[in-house]
């Protein structure tokens, strides 16, 4: 029977004997013909209300307590994994120097053999030199000491021939020892790598054993209490619900919002060029009733001809002279349109472009939005310890210290900030068709509408008083209503 079950039982007893007690004494009033007065009744009243708050804290103190447990036990997992990941690490490093140093090892024993070979062989040379005539002969006296002249030059070419090979081996022995040494050194240092890998590792192993052990501790508590760790997790699972619903409704009146704007933004650009259409067509129209207006009255103007001079000498009449008017007075030039500048339309300060648009480009690399360990993975999970428990996570779920900073992941902009129960205050940030979530926050350093760049602070971790002051980040990462993996995103 876990505590729950106890105090809801303790607590009906209270009320049984409380109505019991009242029974009985009624009974017992009516037998003595005495009546229970107002004060006597009050004051039942008043123990029966005091009982039934007592209770009730208890039972809230106990789910406190069980969500502490249950966060506690999210933080070891987290450190259990990590203390795994480093301990494969540090297999992986030892099994890598292994192989280093046998190659090493197999290395050093094949140049010894060669070097204790060569310095042999070089060792028999030089006392096959020696036992020539007598082992007191100079080089000189070998040579003088030769029967003839070619034998002498042939001593002395064999005796400078023997000089270099001698110094080529002494030089050859000397290179094989210098490597073999540094061969060795290497093998020394590569040994002592492995000893400090291998004490780190010892001491990741109890680490992990003694994180091991609190979890077993915190997996048998919360076993115990089953139907309450089954109503929180119901209450968390029904807080992210409720979350999510949110998020969708908020991203669905931004999208109608932004729709609207571009139909808006449209329609205006349609008017401003008919509008300039009609105004071009209206000048050309004007233009051109000037010019023949123009045209017509320089017509009207024209001298009559001079009928005396337009004899000659045999009283011929001479045909005027039509003069052709300019080409450039008669021909009606069609004007240039004339551009007319578009009218400004402003966007509301809710849709502003992000200033930087490759947001997916940058999938991988994102910097995590506040320092800490990853206590609750993304999407559909089963606990690791306890097997009925599954959880339906939309993002990750960041231990940090308590009160830490967040920053926003990328340049974008705030589109709204709302508080939720279990959640408190949540920004979402908009980088172009993308948003990023950051829930849970105690203080914001920003407002809706406001423009974010990469790193930027933007609020602070909220520190729960009832949950020994830890500081929990929710995150999550949307292409609008599709939820994405974090984890996938950051490195």
């Amino acid at each position: 029977m876990n505590r729950i079950t106890t105090l809801f039982l303790l607590l009906c007893i209270v009320l049984l004997s409380a109505v019991n007690g009242n029974d009985a004494l009624c009974a017992a009033q009516k037998r003595s013909g005495k009546t229970e007065t107002k004060e006597s009744i009050s004051k039942r009243k008043q123990k029966n209300k005091k009982d039934i708050k007592e209770t009730n804290k208890k039972i809230q103190t106990n789910a406190r307590e069980v969500t502490r447990q249950l966060n506690e036990l999210n933080l070891i997992t987290a450190e259990i994994e990590e203390c795994n990941g480093t301990v494969r690490g540090i297999n992986g490093n030892i099994s890598t120097l292994d192989k280093q140093i046998n190659v090493l090892s197999d290395s050093v024993a094949i140049l010894d053999n060669r070097l204790s070979t060569l310095s042999d062989k070089y060792a028999k040379a030089i006392r096959k030199m020696q036992t020539r005539n007598s082992a007191e002969t100079s080089d000189f006296a070998f040579i003088f000491s030769a029967k003839s002249f070619a034998e002498a030059y042939y001593r002395s070419r064999s005796l400078k021939q023997f000089s270099l090979w001698r110094k080529k081996k002494a030089d050859e022995l000397g290179v094989m020892k210098s490597n073999l040494d540094q061969r060795k050194k290497a093998l020394e240092g590569k040994k002592a790598e492995r000893v400090v890998l291998l004490d780190s590792l010892n001491s990741q192993l109890s680490l992990l054993s003694g994180k091991k052990e609190q979890s077993d501790k915190l997996v048998e508590q919360l076993r115990r209490e089953g139907s309450q760790l089954k109503n929180i997790l119901a209450q968390q699972q029904k807080e992210a619900d409720e979350l999510d619903r949110e998020l969708n409704r908020l991203i669905q009146l931004e999208q109608e919002r932004i729709r609207k704007a571009e139909e808006e933004r449209q329609r205006a650009e349609q008017l401003r060029k008919e509008k300039a259409e009609k105004e071009r067509l209206q000048k050309e129209q004007a233009e051109k009733e000037r010019r023949e207006k123009e045209a017509k009255e320089k017509q009207q103007t024209k001298p009559a001809p001079d009928k005396n001079k337009s004899k000659d000498k045999n009283n011929k009449p001479q045909k005027p002279v039509q003069q052709k008017p300019a080409k450039q007075e008669t021909e009606v030039k069609t004007p240039a349109p004339v551009k007319t500048p578009a009218p400004k339309v402003d966007k509301p300060k809710t849709e502003p472009t992000p200033q930087i648009t490759d947001f997916v480009k940058a999938k991988g690399r994102l910097p995590y939005p506040a320092k800490g360990k990853i206590v609750k993975k993304f999407g559909r999970q089963q606990h690791p310890d306890l097997k009925h428990v599954v959880t339906d996570n939309p993002g990750i779920d960041i231990e940090t210290s308590p009160g830490a900073k967040v920053k926003s992941v990328f340049g974008g902009y705030v589109s709204d900030i709302f508080r939720l129960p279990g959640y408190n205050t949540i920004i979402m940030i908009r980088h172009g068709n993308y948003l990023t979530i950051y829930a849970n926050l105690g203080s914001i350093a920003v407002k809706k509408g406001d423009q974010v760049i990469q790193g930027q602070e933007i609020g602070t971790v909220f520190v729960d008083p009832d949950d020994s002051s830890r500081s929990v980040l929710h995150f999550e990462v949307r292409n609008e209503r599709s939820k994405e993996d974090p984890e996938q995103w950051i490195k």
